[in-house]
């Protein structure tokens, strides 16, 4: 589940709880890939312990440089990673500090810009939220500031959300568009797809 394709459409990442091996007896969800061949797409292959764990892994994306971003989920925290893709492999993880990831809130289902200029996410409960109540998601955003550092996240703005729930962001790889999903004018609760074109970003960064 969760797939998401890289920029250059070399490679697949998803999500799964399959054994890593015949002899894995611990079925936990982690991240794979496949990659693209003349033949067709790969036998998927397991990321390595520089990314999973015993805890649960998902909602990979990826930026233009190849570094992935990820949610962790353990029994007492719900929180963002990344990690950098260098000479050919992927760096041990990193927790995403405290201007993303809290102590108290959920945060997950990161979807990272092609040129990492902004992350969003979801999150539940924060005060500035536009759900109507704390136990629906929200989408935020954080900028990258010039000296690489991440701002403090805040929700997108009504004129983009609703009441209801909003989950699963996405950005086109050519950066133009953000497609999310929401349960809005929806009385059985089923969420549609949803788009917003990428513009709105530059006015929130002010």
């Amino acid at each position: 589940m969760e797939p998401s394709i890289s920029n250059d459409g070399k490679k697949i990442f998803f999500c799964s709880s399959r054994p890593e091996s015949v002899n894995d007896t611990v079925l936990d969800q982690n991240i794979w890939y496949s990659e693209k061949t003349n033949v067709g797409w790969s036998i998927p292959i397991c990321l390595d312990r520089n990314i999973n764990s015993e805890a649960r892994e998902g909602h990979p994306s990826v930026s233009d440089n190849h570094t992935i971003y990820f949610h962790v989920v353990t029994d007492d925290s719900y929180d963002i990673f990344k990690s950098e893709f260098k000479n050919g492999q992927y760096l041990k993880r990193e927790k995403l500090d405290s201007q993303i990831n809290s102590d108290k809130y959920i945060e997950g289902e990161p979807a990272i810009a092609p040129d990492e200029s902004y992350l969003l996410f979801i999150s539940t409960n924060r005060q500035d939220r536009v759900a109507i109540n704390e136990n629906i998601c929200d989408i935020y955003i954080s900028f990258k500031d010039p000296k690489g550092s991440w701002t403090k996240a805040r929700c997108l703005p009504k004129d983009i959300l609703s009441e209801s729930e909003e989950n699963w962001p996405m950005i086109t790889h050519d950066g133009e568009y953000i497609f999310f999903s929401s349960n809005r004018n929806n009385p059985n609760h089923f969420p549609d797809i949803y788009w917003v074109d990428a513009k709105i970003i530059n006015d929130l960064k002010h």
